[in-house]
């Protein structure tokens, strides 16, 4: 059952990032795939964290399956009714694939696959792990975990939207480096510090703004901008294909045997690994904002 919602979630990303991409005007790109991106964080990790702890609750957790199934089946009605399709290219098929591998020549697009699989991995084990960690090693009840998580998405929505416009303003490496590091020191704080609800909520609301915040611009945006539009589809769906191997689906297991052996703070330690690489890999990516490399491009030209 989980491969199957596997299969949904992996074209629903690629094709729904290239489709904006496409849609977009470049000056716009980043907010508008963050916009796209941050509809999983507010309903799933946000609003979903609230919801989904108190059908499980009161009506128990066979409930929530049947019941987010009928919302999807209406997301999916509107989305046929209102999605226009472009028309096919000349050049499509096996060789697309082909060429979207052969992409990953590029220096900047093998960083960025790193990084897609360290943000990913980021998301997955916070997934697997905070719950447990929040109840079992910090002590707090089911609801006031489910409220402290919320914040996580309810803040990560919001940074979404802010970050990526703030990268479409400046520049994709200044605002992801920020980010990672923000997200870093208040995960060593949220793992170590040992505060109360308020005090957790605060620092997870840090840790799903930045953290969130950053992951359009490394999984969409900065791999958009990085290839051409026949392509681009391609590419997007071959280096999430990698961040989910990796990120989504080893880490887990990894997270898993770290909390065996050590524990479950242990695990949780990976999303700070994570984000450090993020902070280390990104200045090693090409700029690809377009207002900043308009803004340079008389300068490069007068050279």
């Amino acid at each position: 059952m989980r491969d199957l919602l596997g299969i949904g979630d992996g074209i629903g990303w690629s094709v729904g990032e290239s489709t904006i991409s496409e849609e977009s005007a470049p000056q716009r790109r980043g907010f508008n795939q963050a916009l796209f991106t941050a509809g999983y964080t507010l309903i799933g990790a946000g609003l979903g964290a609230l919801i989904i702890t108190r059908i499980s609750a009161h009506l128990g957790w066979r409930w929530a399956f049947p019941i987010i199934g009928a919302a999807t089946v209406l997301v999916v009605i509107g989305l046929a009714i209102v999605m226009r399709d472009r028309p096919a290219p000349t050049t499509h098929g096996p060789s697309d694939w082909a060429a979207g591998f052969r992409a990953l020549r590029n220096p900047s697009l093998v960083y960025l696959t790193i990084m897609g699989c360290a943000i990913l991995a980021w998301l997955a084990v916070t997934i697997a792990f905070d719950q447990l960690f929040l109840t079992q090693v910090r002590g707090f009840s089911k609801l006031d975990a489910g409220s402290i998580a919320a914040v996580w998405g309810l803040a990560g929505a919001a940074g979404q939207i802010v970050l990526p416009l703030l990268s479409d303003r400046w520049e994709r490496r200044p605002v992801t480096l920020a980010g990672s590091l923000a997200c870093a020191a208040a995960l060593v704080a949220y793992l170590t510090g040992g505060f109360d609800k308020t005090g957790m909520q605060l620092l997870l609301g840090t840790i799903g703004f930045c953290g969130f915040g950053i992951l359009p611009i490394v999984l969409a945006t900065c791999v958009s901008e990085s290839v051409s539009d026949d392509i681009r589809g391609a590419v997007l769906g071959v280096t999430n294909f990698f961040g989910v191997i990796v990120g989504s689906t080893l880490m887990p297991l990894v997270g898993g045997v770290i909390a065996d052996l050590f524990g479950l703070t242990g695990a949780m330690w990976i999303l700070v690994a994570s984000q450090l690489v993020i902070a280390v890999f990104i200045m090693a990516v090409t700029e690809t904002a377009p207002r900043v490399l308009a803004r340079t491009a008389p300068s490069r030209s007068a050279a």
